[in-house]
C-alpha cells in the first residue's frame, strides 16, 4: 500500500513538473503570457487596469450620450424665503446646481431653504448609470473597464458633473457654485461672507479654477479675507465647489474620446490612468486641476456619514 501511495505522488509530481517547464520555455505559451511587471500601484487594482480606454472608447461615447439624453434639470419653488437672502445668494453666483436623484433631493432641499437659495437651484436629476449600462447592449463587457477606485456609481457621478459643466458653458457663466444632494452645511454661509466670495471672485474667477468649499486643508496660501483663508492645496470630494467658466470647459472635454488624455497629472504617475480623467468624478479635479480649498470648509458629506474628520485629507 505505501508502495503503491508513494508510485502515485511521484507520477503527480512528474506531471506538474513537466508542465511547469512546458509552460515556461515553450515559446506559444510564453507569447500569450500577460506582463504585469510595469503596471498597478496601490491606487490602481489589477488587472482591470490592463485593458486599454481604446477597447472600449465607443461603448464609452454611446453612454455618455445616452446619460446625457436621459438626465434633466427642473426647478423648485418653495414661499416664505426672506427676500434680501436670496438676493444676496443670486448676487454671488451667476448659477448654482445641485445633483442628485429627483426622489433624494429632500435633505438638499432643507438645507438650501435654511440657507436661503432654494429657488435659484438648478436640480439636475441624472440618469442613473446602472440603468444605462441595462438599457444599451453590449454594455456588460466594458465594466470591467472599471477598477475598485473608480467604478460604475464614480462613473456615473463624474457625468452628472459634466452634464453641469456644459450647462456653464452653455450659458456662459464666469463661475458656479455646484453641490451634490448628499451636501450639508456645517456653518451657515453669512452675508458677509458671501460678499467676500463676490469680491473674490471679481478678482480671481480666471484663477481660482476649483474652491472646494467642504475639506479643511493646510496649504500654500493664495489669498485670505476677513473671514476667508484660501490655500492651493489638492482636495477630494466634490459635494461643494465652485468652478469657473475655463475648468467646466477642461471638465466637459474629459468625455470626449476625440481628445487624448492630458500627460501631466497633479497626484503623481500611480494615479496617470484614463479612469481617473474619464470616469474620476474627485479623482478627475485631484489628479488633473490646479485646486484650492479653505483652510476652515463649510461643509461636510452627510449621506457617507458625518465625515469631518475626511477634512485633513
Amino acid at each position: 500500500m505505501i508502495i503503491t501511495f508513494f508510485c502515485v505522488g511521484a507520477v503527480i509530481f512528474a506531471t506538474h513538473m513537466y508542465f511547469t517547464i512546458w509552460n515556461n520555455y515553450n515559446p506559444q505559451t510564453k507569447s500569450k503570457r500577460k506582463d504585469y511587471s510595469n503596471l498597478g500601484s496601490e491606487s490602481v487594482d489589477l488587472p482591470e487596469n490592463i485593458l486599454k480606454f481604446t477597447d472600449f472608447k465607443y461603448k464609452y461615447e454611446e453612454i455618455v450620450k445616452h446619460t446625457f439624453n436621459n438626465s434633466f434639470f427642473k426647478n423648485y419653488s418653495v414661499n416664505g424665503i426672506d427676500k434680501l437672502r436670496e438676493d444676496k445668494w443670486r448676487e454671488t453666483f451667476p448659477a448654482i446646481y445641485v445633483i442628485g436623484p429627483e426622489n433624494n433631493i429632500s435633505d438638499i432641499i432643507k438645507e438650501a431653504t435654511k440657507e436661503g437659495f432654494i429657488n435659484l437651484i438648478k436640480f439636475l436629476h441624472p440618469k442613473l448609470i446602472k440603468e444605462t449600462i441595462k438599457e444599451i447592449n453590449g454594455c456588460d463587457e466594458f465594466t470591467s473597464w472599471m477598477t475598485k477606485k473608480t467604478n460604475l456609481n464614480c462613473f456615473g457621478c463624474h457625468l452628472s458633473h459634466v452634464i453641469v459643466a456644459k450647462d456653464i458653458i452653455d450659458n456662459n457663466y464666469d463661475y458656479a457654485l455646484v453641490l451634490e444632494n448628499d451636501c450639508k452645511f456645517e456653518v451657515s454661509i453669512s452675508n458677509e461672507i458671501l460678499n467676500q466670495i463676490k469680491d473674490l471672485y471679481k478678482n480671481y474667477s480666471n484663477v481660482l479654477n476649483y474652491l472646494n468649499l467642504g475639506n479643511s486643508k493646510s496649504g500654500e496660501l493664495f489669498t485670505e479675507t476677513k473671514n476667508l483663508e484660501i490655500v492651493k492645496s489638492q482636495t477630494f470630494l466634490t459635494h461643494s465647489y465652485i468652478i469657473n467658466k475655463l475648468t467646466a470647459k477642461f471638465l466637459y472635454e474629459s468625455v470626449d474620446i476625440s481628445k487624448p488624455k492630458p500627460d501631466h497629472n497633479l497626484m503623481g504617475e500611480s494615479w496617470d490612468y484614463e479612469q481617473f480623467y474619464r470616469a474620476g468624478a474627485d479623482d478627475f479635479f485631484s489628479c488633473y486641476v490646479n485646486s484650492f480649498t479653505l483652510s476652515k470648509g463649510f461643509t461636510f458629506q452627510q449621506f457617507i456619514g458625518d465625515n469631518r474628520h475626511l477634512k485633513a485629507l
